[in-house]
């Protein structure tokens, strides 16, 4: 699985706000949100994650943008629709 968050720093500023409707300064803004919120969770260990957190916020930012379903993010990701839908949720 790749990390699409390394494929769209390659991306110039206007493109990267197309992309996530963000700039990229309020992405890493909310991404250290996300880390602040998802560490104390999981600082006692279990199974590593499968999808980076910065790709889990660009689930979440893909979903509300385009409208696309679990299941069409789910086949990108290589991951369940049941495990988009917690991202979002989360």
């Amino acid at each position: 699985m790749s990390n699409r968050y390394a494929n769209l720093m390659k991306l110039d500023d206007a493109a990267f706000r197309r992309v996530t409707g963000t700039k990229r300064c309020v992405f890493d803004k909310m991404l250290i949100i996300v880390h602040l919120f998802h560490f104390p969770q999981h600082k006692q260990g279990g199974a590593p994650n499968k999808i980076p957190l910065a790709d889990k916020l660009l689930i979440a930012l893909q979903y509300w943008r385009e409208y696309r379903t679990f299941e069409s993010i789910g086949v990108d990701y290589g991951v369940n629709r049941s495990t988009i839908q917690r991202i979002v949720a989360r």
